[in-house]
């Protein structure tokens, strides 16, 4: 596995011209550094008094133009990660749960951080980061440091 660098994200986020940038670039970032097989950013947004995350960014994602992915907070694994704003690390992803699919094939993986993107207690979004390999904990942290990267960079532009 190649070497995690934060150094490398913020390099990342230096290009971002937007919020969707923003997201892009650092989730991005992250995911190669960690050889995940797939990753996805959810952005906090509100309807009236409801608040919900969305789809706003994927890595390897397969996966129409035209779908949105949403959760409301508290609602599966990434509402509960933005309602908790803590991180997840699920070590034995259950079969069919996500599939990554490549042009040779398609499997699930095993292994699923999910981060909350926060500035201070405030929940900006979640990373969503799938891999066929266990995470060990510097892993895990240079995720959530990751997280705090793209959340200080979105609170700036």
């Amino acid at each position: 596995m190649s070497s995690i660098n934060v150094d490398n994200i913020k390099s990342a986020l230096r290009s971002a011209k937007n919020q969707e940038d923003i997201l892009q670039l650092g989730l991005q970032s992250i995911c190669k550094q960690l050889d995940a097989g797939q990753g996805a950013v959810y952005q906090v947004r509100q309807e009236n008094d409801t608040r919900f995350v969305e789809l706003t960014a994927g890595y390897a994602l397969t996966m129409n133009e035209n779908t949105t992915v949403r959760y409301n907070f508290g609602e599966g694994l990434i509402g509960q990660a933005a309602t908790n704003a803590q991180l997840l690390y699920l070590d034995e992803v259950p079969d069919g749960y996500i599939k990554i699919i490549s042009g040779l094939g398609s499997s699930s993986p095993r292994y699923l951080i999910i981060a909350p993107v926060k500035k201070e207690e405030t929940v900006l979004g979640i990373l969503e980061i799938a891999s066929f390999s266990p995470y060990n904990a510097d892993q895990r942290k240079f995720v959530e440091q990751g997280a705090q990267l793209i959340a200080e960079t979105l609170s700036t532009k």
